[in-house]
């Protein structure tokens, strides 16, 4: 059940036990909002969904890790990419500072994934000013 007071989205589990509380606009939902949102929507305990999603995090750390990457399709990719050494320079003194080289993890939407979230507003009438 979800309730909505003053801005804050409260999510209540079966026998009110369990609370989610989340501010709603531009927050990025944390891990266990995640974790309930899957079992709600899974029907499967929040135990069980917990240890899924440790499972996939671990999969897809260890996978990029070794310098592969993890495909799924409609969804994305994750890959690593190698970041050369650099020289850049500190905004608040100026100073020159040395970036050493690095892989780092980057994500690309999948083209289902990308459509989904580029929902395009409906066309409607203009109101008057």
């Amino acid at each position: 059940m979800t309730i909505e007071i003053a801005g804050i989205v409260v999510l209540v589990s079966i026998g009110g036990l369990d609370t989610i509380i989340r501010k709603k606009g531009n927050y990025p939902m944390n891990k266990s909002e995640l974790i309930a949102a899957i079992s709600e929507k899974s029907e499967i305990t929040k135990k069980d969904v917990a240890t899924v999603v440790e499972a996939y995090h671990d999969v897809i750390t260890e996978t990029l890790a070794a310098g592969d990457s993890v495909s799924i399709v409609g969804f994305g990719t994750y890959k690593p990419v190698h970041k050369d050494a650099r020289e850049c320079r500190n905004p608040a003194t100026g100073d020159k500072v040395k970036v050493a080289a690095k892989t780092v993890a980057k994500f690309a939407p999948g083209k289902a994934l990308a459509e989904a979230v580029n929902v395009k507003p409906k066309k409607g009438k203009k109101g008057k000013k």
